[in-house]
């Protein structure tokens, strides 16, 4: 039943609470292949009571709520390949907000990828990521001052935003005992500005209430190597390598009509300890703790 009426969220966010990355809902009907030429995905509305990225809340109240717009969509080669397009933007509550005394502004994200399928089951998928303002974009922006006229003319820039290459899994346990289960994961290298590691994985337990509603309960683990030791600036660096933040979640997908999905949802994140030390250097920068509910309206075709 599930698989039949499932879009987590917003189509754009499956890993965690949110993230200031794209991760295609590949449990979602939308993005199982289909023919070659054939064009599927969607577009979505997600309200949440604060501002979260990566795992990671800022403790400035000013970062209290946030409006994002995702869409997303694949275009169905033959060989059971497909080509992915995301984009994704932001708005954060509180304009001018403060990460590490500095401001951040609101997110915007782009993602390509080439996404080949195993099955109805699996899923593995290389593409390029770009994010431009929210922590992401002010790490990069922060630490990367004094290199923006070097390199490449095409990212010879000065603004917030962060240049990395993703691989993305997804697999649905279908062995008996073990239907509902899914486990998503994805490896990012930043390779701009600052460098390093990115790694998130999720693992989920979905239920069928009824023929239109479905529960689905999360946890997701976000972590970076490398990343927070490399940029022009490195004493600036606000966090330290290693876990940044857990995250727990429940959301209740429901359809209505063929093309439209609402999906509630609340979650907890929890601090790791690589944002933690961002707390202990430079006083709260994150919180320890936070709760966040959401709403999720999506169009899907």
């Amino acid at each position: 039943m599930f698989k039949q009426i499932i879009t987590l969220g917003s189509l754009s966010l499956l890993a965690g609470v949110a993230s200031a990355d794209i991760f295609p809902s590949f449990a979602s009907p939308e993005f199982k292949y289909k023919e070659a030429g054939s064009v599927s995905g969607g577009i979505s509305l997600d309200y949440a009571t604060k501002y979260v990225s990566r795992d990671m809340a800022m403790s400035n109240s000013r970062t209290d709520h946030s409006v994002k717009i995702s869409a997303v969509g694949q275009y169905a080669l033959e060989h059971r390949n497909a080509v992915l397009l995301g984009l994704s933007w932001n708005e954060i509550a509180g304009k001018g907000s403060e990460h590490y005394r500095a401001p951040i502004c609101d997110e915007g994200t782009g993602l390509l990828e080439l996404v080949h399928y195993f099955g109805g089951s699996t899923a593995l998928g290389f593409g390029y990521q770009f994010v431009h303002g929210g922590i992401p974009g002010r790490a990069n922006d922060h630490m990367a001052k004094g290199d923006a006229s070097s390199g490449s003319p095409a990212f010879a820039s000065d603004e917030p935003e962060e240049h990395s290459f993703v691989v993305d899994f997804h697999h649905d346990f279908t062995r008996k005992g073990l239907e509902g289960l899914f486990w998503d994961s994805r490896v990012q290298y930043a390779f701009r500005w600052v460098e390093g590691w990115w790694f998130t994985n999720t693992v989920g337990y979905k239920y069928g209430v009824s023929e239109k509603t479905d529960l689905v309960l999360s946890a997701s683990w976000t972590a970076s190597i490398g990343y927070y030791d490399s940029g022009t600036n490195r004493t600036a660096t606000p966090n330290a390598n290693g876990t940044q933040g857990y995250s727990v979640k429940l959301s209740a997908p429901t359809t209505l009509g063929k093309h439209f999905r609402v999906t509630p949802y609340i979650g907890t994140v929890f601090i790791g300890n690589g944002a933690e030390a961002a707390n202990r250097r430079h006083g709260d920068v994150y919180r320890d703790f936070t709760f966040v509910a959401g709403i999720s309206g999506s169009y899907v075709f």
